[in-house]
């Protein structure tokens, strides 16, 4: 953004009484552009800021805990956003995916048992009750859902060694992202 002085000739630049009026204009000036810059990102879920969040949240009343990032907020934002829509295996698992990403579950539907299987990733584990709601009122009414979390197993953590996971508890080691 151009200063104010850019704007003025040349000779009135070099005014003292110029030059503070230009610095009180371009703070006003840098603030709005930033507001602007806010506003024009607002609408859009996906690069909405925490004022944005929270004023879809209240829309909505969705409920969010101090601990949950921006993140993850917008994720329950596009739950609520993206739940119309005519229920196909297709349609459904790109629902999914547009939640948790492609890496975030897995998704199974057991036509013969008339069930449909979720597993969230430990990522994307505090959507859990979110995802299980919507989904139970997307897919059809006779078939069961089972919404779980892919919990690490000993498959996961046997690569580390006794005293890389002493530094765990064994929820801890059950429930985190584990990292050496």
């Amino acid at each position: 953004m151009k200063k104010y002085l850019e704007y003025l000739p040349e000779f009135l630049r070099d005014y003292r009484e110029i030059k503070a009026i230009a610095n009180a204009e371009d703070a006003i000036f840098s603030d709005e552009e930033a507001y602007l810059n806010s506003c024009m990102s607002m609408p859009w879920v996906s690069t909405s800021d925490e004022k944005g969040i929270k004023r879809y949240e209240s829309m909505f009343d969705i409920k969010s805990s101090n601990s949950d990032s921006l993140d993850t907020r917008r994720k329950a934002v596009k739950i609520y956003l993206n739940r119309s829509f005519v229920y196909t295996y297709k349609n459904f698992d790109e629902y999914l995916c547009s939640i948790c990403g492609s890496d975030g579950y897995k998704f199974e539907v057991l036509n013969s048992e008339y069930k449909v299987n979720i597993k969230l990733a430990l990522s994307v584990a505090s959507l859990y009750n979110m995802v299980s709601e919507n989904a139970r009122k997307i897919i059809p009414a006779n078939m069961a859902l089972n919404v779980e979390i892919m919990y690490n197993e000993h498959n996961d953590i046997s690569k580390y060694t006794h005293k890389q996971l002493s530094a765990y508890t064994h929820d801890e080691m059950r429930e985190k992202n584990i990292t050496s």
